[in-house]
């Protein structure tokens, strides 16, 4: 089930909650993108933090499995270890980590003076042993920083192609897969 669970769990909600709890792989998946409560309601309007928390706490004494996303932007990259360190010290067994940026989706949205410093963010988040001591984890890595990577490693190679006026000069001998 995917939910925000900022929700009140009145009587339907508990009766779903008891017939999850009698499934051993059933799973609630939700979104904490902060753990701080104002900075939560910038990024997920409409939902309380607090709200969350509490029947995330509910939900684990009834042995339901919780899957948290994350998704990081120009808003959250410098606290975003405060989401993995949570998720690891309840106890979650599964966080996914994902990335908005100024491409696609988000195009006009976010600010792309922040990607360098939202990739940094990842990188820290992936080389910490709390995301690492979590069961189920994954990061996504935004693609757009392959070809940013490749062009900035090779631009002496691509200068000396348009200044000799060489277009039909390989630039060089790597590949890029994504």
């Amino acid at each position: 089930i995917l939910s925000n669970l900022s929700l009140d769990l009145n009587r339907e909600r508990l009766h779903l909650i008891n017939i999850l709890e009698q499934q051993p792989f059933s799973f609630i998946q939700t979104s904490i993108d902060s753990m701080n409560e104002s900075e939560h309601r910038i990024l997920r309007k409409g939902t309380e933090l607090s709200k969350i928390l509490s029947n995330i706490k509910l939900l684990q004494k009834k042995n339901i499995k919780i899957k948290v996303n994350t998704t990081v932007s120009q808003y959250n990259y410098k606290s975003i270890m405060d989401v993995v360190r949570y998720v690891y010290n309840e106890g979650i067994e599964s966080l996914h980590i994902n990335h908005v940026l100024p491409f696609g989706r988000a195009k006009g949205i976010t600010d792309d003076k922040f990607f360098i410093d939202i990739i940094h963010s990842l990188l820290e988040v992936a080389s910490s042993k709390e995301f690492n001591g979590i069961k189920e984890h994954s990061i996504t890595f935004p693609s757009e920083s392959i070809p940013i990577s490749f062009i900035g490693s090779k631009y002496e190679d691509i200068l000396k192609v348009y200044a000799n006026g060489n277009k039909n000069k390989y630039l060089s001998s790597q590949s890029i897969f994504n």
